[in-house]
C-alpha cells in the first residue's frame, strides 16, 4: 500500500526523500501553521463537541472519529494545501479507509501474510491506496499546471515532489504514506490522551489549571505556550509510554553485535524487532508501569524527549526517527 514512501523506503532513496521533506517538519516551519491548527481545532470543536441536538441536549460523540477528521484536515492542508472540509462525506470515508487500512496492515505483519490480493487484508489496503490516489490526481495536475505557468504556489510537500520531477506513482507512494502516518497516528494518540484524562481526573485538573495559567483568556494557543506547559508535556510523554502508537519497529543489523550483558550475539543481516509496547511497560525500567504518572518524566528533558538508553523512544530513534513527531505533539 505504501510502495516506497518515506516510511518503507531504504538506503540512499530514504536519505534523499527525507532531505526533500525534512525542511517542512522542523519546528521553525511548523510554527507558521499554529494559527491554522487553532482555527481548525476551534471549528471542529464547535461543529462536533459543542453542538446540541433538536432537543437542545448535548450529543455523545466518538472522540477517535473527531480527532481523525481534525487531524486529516490539519495534515492535508499543511502538507498539500488540500481542504477536505469542502467534502465532509469524502473526508469521513478517507478517515475510515486509513484507520481500517492501519488495522489490516497490522494483521498482515502479525500473521506474516504474503502480499497477495487473495487475502482480504491485502486487497483492502490496495483498494484504499487506489481510492486515495484517485482523489489526489486532479490536485496534482492542477498544481503542476500552476508551476508551469509560473504562478505562485504553496511551498509544501506537494510542490516539492513536483519540482523534484517525481513520477506520479512515486508521488502516490509518498502521499498515501504521509496521509496515513500523518493523521491516523495523531488521532489515536489524542484519543488515548483523552481516555487517560477521564480515568485520572486529578491529573486532568492539573493540566487545566496549567492551561489557564499560561494561556489566560486567549482563544488561540501559541507554540511558546505549549513549551511553557511543562506538566502537559510530561502527561503527553506518559501517554506515549502507556499507549505506544507504533507498537514496534524493526531494523536490520548492519554488522555483528555482541551484547555482553545478556551474552547474545546478533549476526550481521539479522532482522531485529524492537517492541516499544513491551519496553514501555517493562517493570525493570518503569516503576508501576500500568499507572498513569506524568511525574515520572520530571527532569528528563525537553517536550520532545527521547532517550533510547532509558528505553523511551516513541517516535523511533536515529536517522529513522518519525519525521512528523514535532507536528504531532504540537497538534
Amino acid at each position: 500500500a505504501f510502495g516506497e514512501g518515506l516510511v518503507t523506503s531504504n538506503g540512499e532513496k530514504h536519505r534523499n526523500d527525507k532531505g526533500i521533506f525534512g525542511r517542512f517538519f522542523i519546528r521553525s516551519n511548523i510554527i507558521k501553521f499554529v494559527d491554522l491548527i487553532n482555527e481548525l481545532a476551534i471549528e471542529a470543536i464547535n461543529q462536533s463537541l459543542v453542538s446540541k441536538d433538536a432537543n437542545n441536549t448535548k450529543k455523545s460523540y466518538n472522540i477517535e472519529e473527531f480527532f481523525a477528521v481534525l487531524a486529516l484536515r490539519t495534515f492535508s492542508l499543511f502538507s498539500m494545501n488540500i481542504d477536505y472540509r469542502k467534502n465532509p462525506k469524502r473526508e469521513k470515508e478517507i478517515c475510515h479507509m486509513v484507520s481500517s487500512g492501519s488495522l489490516q496492515i497490522g494483521l498482515i505483519l502479525t500473521l506474516n501474510l504474503p502480499l497477495w490480493k487473495i487475502f482480504p487484508q491485502v486487497a483492502e489496503c490496495i483498494e484504499s491506496r487506489h481510492q486515495i490516489s484517485n482523489d489526489l490526481r486532479i490536485p496534482i495536475i492542477e498544481r503542476k499546471e500552476m508551476i508551469e505557468k509560473g504562478l505562485e504556489v504553496p511551498d509544501d510537500c506537494l510542490t516539492a515532489m513536483i519540482k523534484e520531477n517525481m513520477p506520479l506513482e512515486v508521488m502516490f507512494d509518498h502521499i498515501v504514506t504521509l496521509l496515513s502516518a500523518g493523521h491516523d497516528t495523531t488521532a489515536f494518540y489524542a484519543s488515548y490522551f483523552c481516555y487517560l484524562l477521564g480515568q485520572y481526573p486529578t491529573i486532568q485538573d492539573k493540566i487545566v489549571e496549567e492551561i489557564h495559567k499560561v494561556v489566560g483568556d486567549r482563544e488561540y494557543i501559541t507554540a511558546d505556550d505549549v513549551s511553557e506547559m511543562k506538566y502537559l508535556q510530561k502527561a503527553m510523554q506518559e501517554c506515549l509510554r502507556m499507549y505506544a502508537i507504533i507498537p514496534n519497529v524493526s531494523r536490520v543489523a548492519a554488522s555483528e553485535v555482541h551484547i555482553k550483558e545478556v551474552n547474545v550475539t546478533i549476526p550481521k543481516g539479522a532482522t531485529v524487532l524492537i517492541p516499544m509496547f513491551l519496553i514501555n511497560r517493562d517493570p525493570d525500567i518503569w516503576e508501576n508501569p500500568s499507572e498513569f504518572n506524568p511525574e515520572r518524566f520530571e527532569g528528563k528533558g525537553s517536550e520532545y524527549f527521547t532517550n533510547a538508553k532509558s528505553g523511551f523512544f516513541p517516535f523511533g530513534y536515529g536517522s529513522r526517527t518519525c519525521i512528523g513527531n514535532i507536528l504531532a505533539q504540537l497538534e
